[in-house]
């Protein structure tokens, strides 16, 4: 209850100051339907994708160096 609480809290500071928030360390489908329910759209974490090395990333997602440069100035 209290962790909830506090991811509530973190979101809403980071609307308020119209800033991404991404919840970090996300491993399990509960994890992901609550923070969905809190309205935290963007997630990064086990559940989504493995630590791989840049390279493997690239092949799989191609350069995304552009995409992030692009988002930076949001």
């Amino acid at each position: 209850r209290q962790d909830r609480a506090i991811v509530q809290s973190i979101l809403d500071i980071g609307r308020n100051m119209q800033l991404r928030v991404i919840a970090e360390g996300v491993e399990s489908p509960g994890q992901l339907a609550q923070l969905r329910q809190l309205g935290c759209r963007y997630v990064q974490g086990f559940l989504l994708a493995r630590p791989a090395a840049i390279g493997e990333v690239i092949a799989q997602y191609g350069d995304v160096e552009a995409t992030v440069a692009g988002t930076a100035a949001r």
